[in-house]
């Protein structure tokens, strides 16, 4: 015992546990239907919330799985959970097994392929389309919901469309489409489609056109869809926006207008060579 030579205060602890407590060793294994995550791996869970981190909340699809491992997950501590999939249907759908593959191509169309872990994607690297830039990680519709847009080249970032001598776009005030009018052939109309389709080939749905001048304002116009018809007299090219042409006159322009990226207020400044890169 210590020993104070004025007035002090001498605590002591002593060991009363009894019991060993009891901890859960048990550990589960569950396959079922999930709609994010690895599909035929393996992987071991060890709480709810890494059950909806990995394999994603519940649906309406796969509710019984899903609260089954989470209602065992309350309890116990681990679980072996791999998920299952439908691998050979062609719906892609909250809990299929495909994956969105976004295609290069200018129109924009989504591939399918088969993509079950990340095992398997490495083993099939050489295997995808030249075409295709970026698979979501896991199978499933939840990968769709991504938006990969890129901008290489200053052109791409902004530029003027030239329209030729004889074609005139116009945006009307109060409306939600521009009109361009080319004559051509009357009897098919060849070369007034083939001045459309070169317009055409320059706008990118999701792009932003600047219509209007210093005089009667400008406007920023998102372009949503395109199309091009004839009849015996002209070509008519229609590009749809996502909100009605707003300035107090009709602007029309006969010989170019400006195009922009669909991000560019997000980035700011069109893609440039550094010194380093120029340098070498």
């Amino acid at each position: 015992m210590a020993t104070f030579l004025s007035a002090g205060v001498n605590v002591t602890e002593y060991d009363l546990t009894t019991i060993v407590p009891a901890v859960s060793t048990s550990v589960g294994a569950l396959a079922g239907i999930f709609s994010w995550g690895p599909v035929m791996e393996r992987v071991l869970i060890g709480t709810q919330q890494q059950l909806s981190t990995t394999f994603g909340e519940p649906n309406a699809n796969n509710y019984q799985t899903w609260f089954t491992a989470a209602n065992f997950l309350g309890y116990g501590n681990s679980m072996w959970i791999v998920r299952a999939a439908n691998t050979s249907s062609n719906t892609v759908n909250a809990n299929c097994a495909y994956n969105a593959i976004c295609n290069a191509s200018a129109s924009g169309n989504l591939v399918t392929s088969v993509v079950l872990n990340e095992p398997a994607f490495y083993s099939r690297l050489s295997g995808f389309d030249e075409n295709v830039q970026y698979i979501a990680k896991f199978p499933g519709a939840l990968g769709n919901g991504l938006l990969i847009s890129q901008c290489d080249t200053p052109s791409q970032y902004s530029s003027n469309i030239v329209f030729s001598s004889n074609s005139n776009l116009t945006f009307s005030t109060g409306t939600n489409t521009a009109i361009m009018f080319s004559s051509g052939n009357v009897a098919s109309n060849t070369i007034a489609n083939t001045l459309l389709n070169g317009v055409l080939s320059d706008v990118a749905i999701g792009d932003y056109l600047l219509a209007g001048n210093s005089s009667i304002g400008t406007q920023y116009m998102q372009v949503t869809a395109t199309g091009i018809s004839s009849n015996t007299t002209n070509s008519t090219l229609t590009i749809s926006l996502s909100q009605n042409y707003s300035m107090p006159y009709s602007y029309s322009n006969s010989t170019q207008i400006q195009r922009f990226w669909q991000f560019f207020n997000a980035v700011g400044v069109p893609p440039q060579q550094t010194a380093y890169v120029s340098q070498r």
